[in-house]
């Protein structure tokens, strides 16, 4: 993409690697894994250092969050379903490193 479009980001949701290894604690969360795994469709990996990540490919951090925290910004007298999932999943955006 880099060769082909002069600016450009990534947006994308992602889980811990506890969650992939079934190592959060939480049956529930990682009953939603093994059902998933089950289906065929099943994760093969987790982040748990995404500027790590991010500069290995030559990106950079535009902003990440986890949805634990997104739902007490935006609803913080709603209980939570299950806050074991939401601290273990994450939204964030990469772009580019400037200048490359």
């Amino acid at each position: 993409m880099r060769e082909h479009v002069a600016e450009f980001g990534i947006s994308f949701d992602y889980m811990t690697e506890a969650v992939i290894d079934y190592a959060t604690g939480d049956e529930r969360t990682s009953a939603f894994v093994r059902r998933f795994a089950e289906m065929g469709a099943p994760w093969n990996f987790g982040v748990d250092d995404l500027e790590g990540l991010a500069g290995e490919v030559r990106m950079m951090v535009l902003d990440k969050v986890r949805l634990a925290d997104l739902h007490k910004r935006y609803w913080p007298n709603r209980p939570l379903d299950s806050m074991a999932f939401f601290r273990h999943y994450s939204i964030c955006t990469l772009a580019p490193e400037s200048g490359r």
